[in-house]
């Protein structure tokens, strides 16, 4: 932001940092980090995307029931 002569609204960027960490609130224990099941559940989300763009490029007639 500084390359952009923008400055930083600093009472947004701590509400973000809070909104993020409330996010991470989950009753696995892992507030400050990432869970283990998380770049599992990431790859499952990426091979289902890539498997429903697959099926509507080789049948664009089916590409409105995806």
């Amino acid at each position: 932001m500084a390359d952009l002569d923008v400055s930083t609204d600093h009472p947004k960027a701590a509400l973000g940092r809070l909104a993020e960490q409330a996010g991470r609130l989950k009753p696995n224990g892992h507030l400050f980090s990432r869970s283990p099941l998380s770049d599992i559940l990431e790859l499952e989300a990426l091979l289902v995307g890539v498997t429903c763009e697959g099926g509507m490029l080789a049948d664009p007639a089916c590409a409105g029931r995806h």
